[in-house]
């Protein structure tokens, strides 16, 4: 319950970020907010932050600076970030295996995903998937 209450806490946020009002922006939020959209709707497909930055018409490295200003994170770690969020929503709420959910987060490995999460978390997938199962 407390993983579920945090992760809907983490969807509220980004849900807010992406809806500000325009005229309450600076520029630097209007592009991470473009940033976030993107990677919101992406996040499954192999993107990078070059990737994001093209789309947000920036340098990765002026991405980089202003991400970190105004989320206080990277825009790699929001990539991850947001993919680990959809795996922890389809390791509570279906029975896919953790190898099919890695791919539909779009992690380019099994392993890679298993330590990002463990990162994040601080727990296996598996393990998460238990105690959200079993309290």
């Amino acid at each position: 319950l407390v993983a579920s209450g945090k992760l809907l806490q983490l969807i509220g946020k980004l849900s807010q970020l992406q809806f500000l009002p325009v005229e309450n922006v600076s520029a630097a939020n209007r592009v991470v907010a473009r940033a976030m959209m993107y990677i919101n709707i992406n996040y499954p497909q192999d993107i990078n932050v070059e990737d994001v930055a093209k789309h947000c018409n920036v340098s990765p490295s002026y991405l980089h600076k202003i991400f970190v200003k105004v989320r206080g994170t990277t825009p790699h770690e929001a990539i991850v970030d947001r993919r680990i969020v959809e795996a922890k929503r389809l390791l509570m709420n279906t029975t896919l295996t953790s190898s099919a959910i890695s791919e539909r987060c779009g992690f380019h490995s099994q392993a890679y995903f298993s330590a990002r999460f463990r990162r994040k978390t601080g727990i296996t997938p598996i393990q998460f998937r238990k105690q959200t199962f079993y309290g």
